[in-house]
């Protein structure tokens, strides 16, 4: 009987060591398979950051050009600001020029009037020229009777000489403010149609400004958009970097218990193992002790 305790003693440890070497092939594949594991993870790990740095990296040029979109947007508006007022300026001095240029032909107008009222200067003084001279001759022929009469005919004479030069000044006058003003009135046409120029040149630009400032408007909301994505996404990132991170040390402390569960079987082993053979030396002094009970047996017969 206690033989065959012993053998079925023998034989359970014997399963159980069997048992126990199953388990710890199987753990210590676990922990192999757990220690590549922990290696990929860490290359994930290093993965996401790259990619979070990325990210970072372009959320800060998006922020960037954000920026450089809001500015050049504020700058459009200062610029049309600016514009407009620029062509009300030039509107204002566009109709200066043409009220300078009415009241220019309107001297001119008064200096045609001052050349004609020259001209018939000059032909009453030649007309009383001649009715002077008419006196002189009519003065001469009456002798001592018509002495005072030529004398008047004379002072009538020196003042028509007079008229005439003043009339010849004035015309002269009159025909050298002519020609200025129509230089004058040159000069302010020219003027003109340089301000209508620069009215139609502004307001083109102006409309290149306001074209500018909705794609400046267009770019910034864009950029903002692009902005907010890439936030979301750097957001993501973030939460998967740290959820890769708490994954590679849950995965780490898996493939330390695994080590240490896998050593701990292979101590267990050896200890079965020990046991076995301690289970067959003892299986051993058995047989023998029984072997000297039955020749005791034997002797009694």
């Amino acid at each position: 009987n206690v033989v065959m305790e012993i053998n079925g003693l023998y034989q359970c440890f014997s399963e159980a060591h069997k048992a126990a070497d199953e388990i710890n092939h199987v753990i210590t594949g676990i922990a192999a398979g757990a220690t590549e594991q922990t290696g990929r993870m860490d290359q994930v790990s290093r993965s996401m950051e790259a990619v979070f740095d990325q990210v970072k990296k372009s959320a800060d040029h998006a922020h960037l050009v954000s920026d450089s979109s809001n500015k050049a947007s504020e700058n459009a508006v200062i610029a049309m600001e600016i514009f407009k007022t620029s062509i009300e300026k030039v509107i204002t001095v566009n109709k200066t020029v043409e009220q300078t240029s009415l009241i220019i032909h309107e001297l001119g107008d008064k200096s045609k009037e001052i050349s004609s009222f020259s001209d018939r200067i000059s032909k009453i003084t030649r007309q009383t020229n001649l009715l002077s001279l008419n006196a002189a001759i009519e003065a001469a022929r009456a002798g001592e009777h018509g002495k005072g009469f030529a004398v008047v005919a004379d002072e009538v004479k020196a003042l028509a000489g007079q008229s005439d030069a003043a009339s010849k000044q004035i015309s002269e006058i009159a025909s050298s403010m002519q020609t200025e003003i129509e230089h004058a009135i040159k000069a302010i046409q020219d003027g003109a149609v340089q301000a209508n120029e620069g009215v139609a040149a502004v307001t083109e630009v102006n409309q290149y400004l306001a074209a500018l400032q909705i794609s400046s408007r267009d770019v910034s909301k864009r950029a903002q958009v692009i902005l907010d994505a890439i936030q979301l996404i750097e957001d993501a990132c973030r939460g998967v970097v740290s959820e890769v991170h708490e994954l590679d040390d849950l995965s780490k402390d898996f493939s330390t218990g695994s080590k240490q569960a896998a050593s701990s079987i292979e101590e267990q082993a050896a200890i079965l193992q020990q046991i076995n053979g301690n289970i067959d030396n003892i299986k051993k002094t058995t047989y023998c002790l029984n072997d000297v009970v039955n020749q005791f047996k034997i002797d009694e017969g």
